[in-house]
């Protein structure tokens, strides 16, 4: 598992030493003929040139780049689809666009999940609604995965932080520019790599497909990053949303494409089974 790991992170992973980056796309095949093949780090490079992945195998005579990888996967700061608590969801539901490594900080929940999102300004009442509708998941037995951007996403962490249940936070950039986290922090950029609009979007539709459910607390009208990544996830099939009730025309735009409304956090629950079962599962992608 580790040796799978450790070249998925050579091969892959955002601010690696490595001479040039790698068509991402390509990744569950490469995983795919390591399976098969059962080799050890050392003959990955072999097997996959072997498998016609020629230009994977190139990478991997890197001088230093597989020890490079290897202490990053021992010191645990990636999470990787050949690990036990990779949500398999991810691929599910994104196909080869879900990512195959990413930095990390802290613990993964092995359990289910529902996102929450939301503006960055938002009314008091907006970011107790997220709160308390963070603590209720926690309570059904979910962990809560955000963005950690302020306004809904910060509240939803207080609520999983004071419920003391799981929290992910997903950045768009990188972990050596966050700050302390009470959960586990995932990031595809590299760890000093700055916030940007692309990996925001990219940030976003992880959040989305982390969970079968996502719950909405604020949204504007075909503006912001909110709305657009609420309407992509309905596209694209992501996940269910879960919407705070409220006359806001955002708000009820998004229950009229497939949402559902959450009239209180108290109705979690319920919502959740309205709007279908939870199908999140967890362990290696491939």
């Amino acid at each position: 598992m580790k040796d799978l790991a450790a070249t998925l992170t050579a091969l892959y992973l955002r601010g690696a030493p490595r001479p040039v980056e790698l068509r991402r796309a390509c990744w569950p095949g490469v995983l795919g003929a390591l399976r098969r093949s059962g080799c050890s780090i050392g003959e990955a490079s072999e097997a996959l040139g072997e498998a016609g992945y020629w230009a994977e195998a190139l990478i991997l005579q890197s001088q230093g780049l597989l020890e490079w990888a290897r202490s990053i996967v021992e010191e645990r700061r990636v999470l990787t689809a050949a690990d036990n608590d990779y949500p398999v969801r991810w691929p599910r539901v994104l196909g080869p666009s879900a990512p195959p490594v990413l930095w990390r900080s802290g613990d993964f929940p092995s359990l289910p999940s529902v996102s929450v999102v939301g503006s960055r300004v938002v009314r008091p009442a907006v970011a107790t609604f997220c709160e308390r509708s963070a603590n209720e998941a926690i309570a059904l037995g979910f962990a809560i995965v955000s963005g950690r951007a302020e306004g809904c996403d910060r509240a939803a962490a207080r609520g999983a932080q004071k419920a003391g249940g799981g929290l992910v936070e997903i950045l768009p950039y990188g972990l050596d520019l966050a700050g302390p986290s009470a959960g586990c922090l995932l990031s595809l950029c590299a760890p000093d790599e700055p916030f940007s609009a692309a990996a925001a979007m990219e940030r976003n539709a992880l959040i989305y497909a982390a969970s079968a459910h996502t719950v909405v607390g604020h949204a504007r009208f075909k503006e912001g990053g909110t709305w657009h990544g609420a309407v992509s996830a309905i596209r694209s099939r992501l996940s269910t949303l879960v919407v705070r009730r409220s006359e806001d025309i955002a708000m009820r735009s998004l229950v009229a494409l497939g949402g559902v409304w959450l009239d209180s956090p108290s109705d979690l629950g319920l919502a959740l089974k309205t709007a279908g079962p939870q199908r999140q599962l967890f362990g290696s992608a491939i």
